[in-house]
């Protein structure tokens, strides 16, 4: 006889009901979830080349398949590719004769995340895609031509309105090309009227010309410019890195009435961030987009910007403002802090106590006492005093002695003005600089949390020489110094950063270094190069944090370059001098480290504010 015990009709009910309730999840797609995407390098492939891809959010069972344009079915399936990251890079060889695909990403295995459509061709001249959203740029694929200057002079990419005839008409953007086959950027293509970002919607056609005759094109593309809806959007760079907001906020001028200034705030569906500055500013009689640079990020708790008219000096924010929500990936992702540390430069103290250099100088040990608690240690770049005076050098002092106990250690660089315009002999001004500075030498490393500070100097000029101007000049020792220990930081701490600091700039780096400041520079960027984990800082020049260029990515090829801004008296872009003593911002940074980059966060010690148009993100671990 079998006992059992009784169950009751509610519980048999709900049993029921679980029972339905578990089929129904099993018999239901599983979801790849919001935040799992994926997209191609270009939409434009040739034969028998590979397919870039990247993706993110993907199990363990994730894979992409190819199909005929429009045909996604088991039975149509032509290509698949497992992956076997959660995230990252994939290339997939592309065996497939010319025509029109679709490729679809299955991020948990069985379901349709994502879809993109793209195009093998059998042409040698192509475009990355057939489409670009206006204020966005790709690349193009020319042939090899041996009947074209062996330099590469005579042959050129030109692009026009489609229908308009290149014998007839002038280019809108145009480029010579490099000797041999190969790949341009579109926005190396800088000699026409406009940039290829500047192109307004419309449909083009882009001729590849061996020869300098625009009458005898070898190869044409035709393409379009798209606009996104609304009167203000954001299209992000097509090379943008991930993390990065890098790209353009661009005003529907045509469709729309708009008045002339209007100011940019990164906010939250609570407003704007409180202790930021504006991200930027557009003037719609002289453009009408707002150009996001490379590296910039979004910052923390961010996911639109205010748009607010105003006039050329504030924006009016008692008007309604119009929003403009940003994509995600636009922010990198958290990881634990290893490392901070503050660098400010061009303090250029002065022996008159009242003096608004001075008085900038102690604004911002106020600030960074109160705002950057976390920073571990300073760099004070240079021209730490305005002469190299002792009587300024006292000065300094007196400054420090009102925060000093209660600032992190403070490291200092020599400057070109701590040489006193070189009017002096460069060993007393350096004796000077080590007597009240009381750092090891002019040129010195040390630790810091982990991670290796490298501070060059300059020497004041050659022994022996005559030569005093305004450049830095390292010495053979010097460079042989640093080869040592550039080497041994790196066999210290694998892959991590390694900070090298310099008064002035390396040639063609940041903002304003077009012109050599550094003797020898060739040497210097040589020996920094062979360490693409080198995040090389600077100043001397003045030029604003948010100025263009002023962050130089390595990319994982050699050192990158940082502009620290300046504390005294920034240089006004726009006018090309120095902007008013008396209204001038002081700026400066705090670096955060992190497993596999470090951020920039551009710091307007007069306003006390985040820069918002500043903040950047380096990868240093690639």
């Amino acid at each position: 006889m079998c006992k059992c015990s009784k169950i009751s009709p509610l519980k048999m009910s709900l049993a029921v009901l679980l029972a339905l309730w578990i089929g129904l999840l099993l018999a239901l797609p599983v979801s790849a979830g919001e935040a799992a995407s994926f997209q191609l390098e270009q939409t434009i492939l040739s034969q028998g080349s590979a397919c870039i891809v990247e993706y993110t959010e993907a199990s363990g069972s994730a894979w992409v398949g190819v199909y005929p344009r429009g045909q996604v079915s088991d039975d149509s399936l032509l290509l698949r590719q497992d992956l076997d990251q959660e995230e990252g890079f994939c290339n997939i060889p592309m065996n497939l004769s010319a025509g029109e695909y679709t490729m679809v990403f299955y991020a948990n295995g069985r379901t349709q995340s994502e879809a993109v459509d793209f195009e093998v061709t059998s042409q040698d001249f192509y475009g990355s895609a057939r489409e670009f959203a206006e204020g966005t740029g790709g690349t193009f694929t020319f042939p090899e031509n041996s009947e074209a200057d062996p330099s590469g002079a005579d042959s050129w990419i030109g692009i026009y309105p489609m229908g308009v005839m290149p014998e007839n008409s002038e280019s809108l953007v145009w480029g010579y090309l490099p000797a041999g086959s190969g790949t341009v950027a579109t926005d190396s293509l800088t000699s026409g009227a406009m940039r290829f970002e500047e192109l307004p919607a419309g449909n083009y056609t882009a001729y590849y010309f061996p020869s300098a005759d625009p009458s005898a094109p070898a190869g044409s593309f035709d393409f379009a410019v798209t606009r996104p809806e609304g009167p203000i959007y954001y299209v992000r760079a097509a090379d943008a890195q991930p993390g990065t907001a890098a790209g353009q906020i661009i005003f529907n001028t045509e469709d729309n009435d708009f008045g002339r200034y209007y100011w940019l705030y990164w906010g939250n569906d609570e407003g704007i961030l409180k202790d930021h500055t504006p991200l930027g500013k557009v003037d719609l009689r002289k453009t009408d987009r707002c150009t996001l640079p490379g590296n910039l990020e979004t910052p923390e708790g961010a996911d639109r910007v205010y748009v607010f008219a105003g006039t050329a000096d504030e924006a009016d924010r008692n008007t309604e403002p119009f929003v403009l929500s940003m994509p995600e990936g636009i922010r990198g992702k958290e990881e634990p802090l290893r490392a901070s540390f503050t660098v400010i430069t061009d303090t250029h103290v002065t022996d008159e106590a009242s003096h608004v250099y001075n008085k900038q100088y102690k604004s911002v040990l106020r600030d960074i006492k109160q705002n950057m608690k976390e920073a571990g240690v300073i760099l004070n770049l240079g021209d730490v005093t305005n002469n190299g005076r002792e009587k300024e050098y006292q000065q300094l002092n007196k400054l420090m002695d009102l925060y000093g106990r209660s600032l992190p250690d403070m490291y200092y660089i020599m400057g070109n003005h701590d040489y006193a315009l070189n009017k002096f002999d460069p060993s007393q001004q350096q004796e000077l600089f080590l007597e009240y500075t009381g750092m090891p030498d002019i040129y010195y490393s040390f630790e810091s949390q982990g991670y290796t500070f490298i501070c060059l100097s300059s020497e004041g000029r050659p022994k022996g020489t005559e030569l005093n101007t305004v450049e830095a000049y390292l010495s053979e020792d010097q460079l042989e110094w640093l080869k040592e220990e550039l080497e041994e930081a790196a066999g210290k701490n694998l892959g991590q950063p390694i900070f090298v600091f310099l008064h002035q700039p390396l040639e063609d780096t940041v903002a304003l270094s077009e012109d050599a400041s550094i003797i020898p520079n060739d040497q210097l960027r040589e020996i920094l190069d062979q360490y693409s984990q080198v995040v090389f800082f600077s100043g001397h020049t003045h030029c604003p944090m948010d100025a263009p260029g002023a962050v130089y990515d390595g990319m994982g090829n050699g050192a990158s370059m940082v502009h620290a801004g300046c504390t005294s008296q920034l240089w006004d872009m726009e006018k090309d001098t120095y902007a008013d003593i008396d209204s001038v911002d002081s700026q400066g940074c705090l670096i955060e480290v992190y497993d596999s980059y470090i951020r920039i966060r551009g710091r307007n010690f007069t306003s006390q504010e985040w820069m918002g148009s500043a903040g950047y993100i380096l990868y240093t671990n690639r």
